[in-house]
């Protein structure tokens, strides 16, 4: 039974009719291209169903090919959207025709709102689609084209179910049952005939009208309701034809603002005549989920978390300036948060967890809502009534140093046209990927994949990759073929690249903006709130080697490896899961001192082990997983930090390779220090208090454990924020314990302070709040300035004297050959050629 399933889901890979389709779209594009777009094979067609349109006509081309009959309807006046689901084919379409408005798109799932389009043309693509799929398309081209709407449809017709020599897969129905289909969708048959193409090829070509009830207009229409009049005000402002709606459902849509301050400003808008999105609670779900997906377009496209600001129930009768029916959000990609600037000019921005009835609030007054790149919304409503319309924009105009902030006022400027422009081109790259990057699935019966089976050529019984998989694998070796000889390994690409090139593609996407792979812990959504998410390998201890048998340490380290990634992103620890392989023959005293060693800190740390599994191994090794909640208002992430902000380092820094290279090198130091360095061999804190506290205090930029060493901390915090981080330990003390050692070895004391293995907490924040806390909090640990945050491209630097120059790697890029060391002594003799001083 296990076998057929596997080969019922091999076929399934292997052989689906639609996506094997598409492939061969996309390799003929070209071709296709050359040979039928001056082709004026269908011009009659194209003219008897022109005819048929309402003057100043909108028309979706679905399944538009290389834009042949976008050309020919945009030719004559009448503008035009083109989409299709091959990407090559859509590329090959923006060629052809420069001035076209093209979007990847399945027609089974148009992305565009309901009655929408007078017109929508259909040539040559639903014999592709097999039954069930060939009756959504026509639901959803009933959907977008409005009452009396015309539709154009060419099909091939004849019987059965077959591939041509191209690898594209087609079901053939005759006249009847394609006229019948038709008309139980609501379409009437205006013109119909019939052609051919060589011997045995019929195509019927038909002129419909949809004859669906008569929409319900809006009450009252204006520029920001999402149909004719939407489009024509993009217009207005040199927008491409159907750019105002990138995505949407029934109740909101994502538009671009048409005079952005910044490139990436897009606007979350309701569809209906609504003064406020907190009025809208029975919608908040839905509401997240696209504030997600333009978290996550603006971050692909744009390399930054935006924040979302809205000012609600502002009325269009105020005496003020006017704002539209529409209640909206801003959505920005800047560098830096804006609550700061926002407090200044209005006061205490106030958690929205703290308002009981948002409904309510709503309905009493105006308010201003402003969300954080972290996800954390603060509203208030004091001291808004007083507040221009255009308070946001005249607050980004503050933050970018500009003084034309009023969108009446910049439209028509270059700076603005050309941020539109570039938005629009960078946001639709982003979907069109997005799109052709799904795998295509058909929705044909398991026995028909079967059946397919014997259509194809490939018959190894091994399901081939998928497409994301096998874009990836081309792509990875064509980026490596000068770097490495013979077959990728991992080690050409190192941690980072494996991370955002291997592991994202294939699952942050899915996540429609909850991109939190690379960060210390995954963050899932559970019901109104967030949980943390980590689990991490703990290799036996370095103190092995020398001769530290210590199974108790052992087990703490399994704990705390773990503990202090959840402590890193300003979270609780609530449970453990533990999972460990060991021998046979492995004494039950050191499995009891392993398991004594996770207990005692799990009690510590106020964490419950709730299970996890055990297994047979040639060798003892153990694996944590740790699940918890955000302390305060929400997760600390890599990428939040901001120019200017400080880099500070909690916890004392060095102490674990000081102890290892004391006892390796058999150094007598004084007894005090002997046991502090001991300590930190086998006993290293999570810093969960000190994240903990700072995070409550709302100081935190960007955060992350440094297990790996601080420099590396420091290297991928710069990486995550496209901006680089200044080392400037002038004024840093080094533990006393860390210089007695680096004094006996001739190593430079900073050098060794920022050794691995210590996991101190490494984060951003303004400099100013931190000396602003209470005193008191700040003496519960140890807390020490390290460096900058400036402007720049992602690297780590050390500031030496005058100059400033790239830090030195004192941690070991893990899957990077050449970064490794194989001993303590290798490592010990880096550390004595690297000089963090002159």
């Amino acid at each position: 039974m296990l076998v057929i399933r596997h080969s019922l889901w091999s076929v399934s890979l292997l052989f689906d009719p639609l996506a094997r389709t598409i492939e061969a779209y996309d390799k003929l594009s070209a071709k296709y291209s050359e040979q039928w777009f001056e082709s004026d094979v269908m011009l009659p067609f194209l003219e008897a169903f022109s005819s048929h349109l309402k003057e100043f006509p909108l028309v979706l081309d679905a399944g538009c090919g290389s834009g042949r009959e976008v050309k020919y309807l945009t030719s004559r006046g009448i503008d035009c959207v083109g989409v299709d689901l091959s990407l090559q084919t859509i590329k090959r379409a923006r060629m052809n025709v420069p001035s076209g408005n093209f979007r990847v798109m399945d027609l089974r799932r148009l992305e565009y709102p309901d009655s929408l389009f007078d017109g929508v043309l259909c040539v040559a693509v639903v014999h592709h689609l097999y039954d069930r799929d060939f009756r959504k398309a026509l639901l959803q081209i009933g959907r977008v084209t409005r009452a009396g709407g015309i539709v154009g449809v060419t099909i091939r017709i004849g019987e059965g179910f077959r591939k041509d020599g191209f690898g594209r897969f087609m079901t053939f129905r005759n006249e009847r049952d394609v006229e019948d289909a038709l008309r139980s969708h609501g379409f009437t048959v205006l013109e119909s005939s019939l052609s051919k193409e060589g011997e045995g090829r019929e195509w019927l070509q038909l002129i419909l009208r949809n004859d669906k009830p008569e929409d319900d207009p809006p009450i009252e229409l204006c520029g920001f309701c999402p149909g004719d009049l939407f489009l024509k005000e993009n217009r207005l402002v040199g927008a491409p034809v159907a750019a105002g709606v990138l995505w949407g459902d029934d109740k909101f849509y994502v538009t671009l603002d048409v005079s952005p301050l910044v490139e990436g400003h897009l606007l979350l808008c309701t569809r209906e005549h609504t003064l406020a999105t907190l009025g809208t609670q029975q919608n908040l779900n839905r509401l997240a989920d696209h504030k997600a997906q333009i978290d996550d377009v603006l971050k692909r496209a744009f390399n930054r978390r935006p924040i979302f600001m809205e000012h609600g129930t502002q009325p269009s009768e105020s005496t003020r300036d006017p704002c539209i029916e529409h209640a909206h959000i801003h959505a920005l990609p800047l560098q830096n948060e804006l609550r700061t600037r926002i407090e200044k000019r209005i006061g205490k921005l106030t958690p929205y967890r703290n308002i009981e009835n948002a409904d309510r609030a709503a309905r009493m007054g105006e308010y201003i809502s402003y969300e954080s790149k972290r996800g954390v919304i603060f509203v208030r409503q004091e001291g808004v009534a007083d507040l221009p319309s255009q308070f946001f924009r005249l607050v980004v105009a503050d933050e970018l140093d500009v003084e034309n902030y009023h969108w009446i006022a910049t439209k028509d400027s270059s700076d603005s046209k050309a941020r539109f422009k570039r938005t629009l081109d960078l946001v639709i790259g982003v979907l069109d990927h997005e799109i052709s990057s799904r795998e295509i699935v058909s929705d044909i019966p398991q026995s028909l994949r079967q059946m397919l089976a014997s259509l194809d050529d490939e018959k190894s019984g091994e399901p081939r990759p998928s497409k994301t998989a096998a874009r990836m694998l081309e792509r990875l070796e064509k980026d490596n073929s000068e770097k490495s000889s013979g077959t990728l390994t991992l080690s050409d690409l190192g941690e980072r690249r494996i991370i955002e090139e291997v592991l994202t593609p294939f699952f942050d996407g899915n996540r429609r903006g909850q991109r939190y792979l690379g960060d210390d812990a995954a963050v899932f959504p559970w019901h109104s709130h967030n949980l943390l998410v980590t689990t991490d390998h703990c290799p036996k201890p370095l103190f092995f080697r020398l001769g530290i048998e210590s199974y108790f340490a052992y087990g703490w380290l399994s704990a705390i490896i773990s503990l202090s990634d959840i402590g890193a992103m300003g979270g609780r620890p609530r449970a453990l899961l533990l999972n460990s392989e060991m021998p046979n023959d492995m004494p039950v005293k050191d499995f009891v001192s392993f398991v004594d060693g996770l207990a005692f800190a799990s009690n510590l740390y106020d964490v419950r082990v709730i299970g996890g599994n055990i297994r047979e191994a040639k060798e003892f090794s153990a694996a944590t997983t740790v699940i918890g909640e955000p302390a305060c208002e929400g997760p600390v992430l890599r990428d939040a930090a901001e120019i200017g902000h400080a880099v500070f380092a909690v916890g004392e820094m060095g102490l674990f390779w000081a102890a290892i290279l004391e006892r390796a090198n058999n150094l007598l130091l004084p007894l005090e220090n002997h046991h502090e360095l001991n300590a930190g061999l086998l006993f290293p804190e999570p810093k969960l208090r000190a994240a903990h506290q700072l995070s409550e205090a709302g100081i935190l930029g960007a955060a992350m454990d440094a297990s790996d060493g601080p420099t590396q901390a420091i290297k991928t915090l710069a990486q995550a924020n496209s901006c680089d981080i200044v080392l400037d330990l002038q004024d840093v003390e080094v533990n006393r314990s860390v210089e007695l050692v680096a004094g006996h070895l001739d190593i430079d004391p900073l050098v060794l302070m920022f050794s691995w293995g210590n996991f101190e907490l490494i984060f951003t924040a303004p400099e100013d709040a931190i000396y602003e806390m209470d005193p008191r909090t700040l003496s519960d640990f140890s807390i020490t300035r390290i460096g900058y945050v400036k402007k720049g491209s992602g690297k780590a630097k050390l500031k030496k004297g005058r100059k400033t120059v790239e830090l030195p790697q004192l941690a070991p890029d893990r899957f990077d050959l050449s970064s490794g060391v194989s001993g303590i002594a290798e490592y010990e003799a880096i550390l004595r050629s690297t000089r963090f001083r002159d």
